[in-house]
């Protein structure tokens, strides 16, 4: 974690630590982009694991269970991005 801290850093990136909010963010990521599954659906992409919010929030692209940009689109996308905090 240490390593991804220095590089945003000396790209001058400001981050902000909040701890204790993973399952809080975890939730709202879900309400946004998964909100659209049921249940079964979610638990059979490993959205969650047995504690509710520690699965794979990727799945639900890499499984296409929802539309997203893919390979050099994506990157390029990405990289147009403005990031100037984390």
């Amino acid at each position: 974690m240490m390593e991804l801290y220095d590089q945003l850093k000396t790209k001058m990136i400001k981050i902000t630590e909040i701890p204790k909010w993973g399952a809080y963010l975890r939730k709202q990521w879900e309400i946004h982009f998964a909100k659209h599954l049921s249940e079964e659906d979610k638990n059979s992409i490993s959205l969650f694991d047995t504690s509710g919010f520690c699965g794979y929030l990727w799945h639900l692209f890499s499984y296409e269970k929802k539309d997203c940009f893919q390979g050099e689109k994506a990157q390029a996308l990405f990289n147009n991005q403005l990031k100037n905090e984390c």
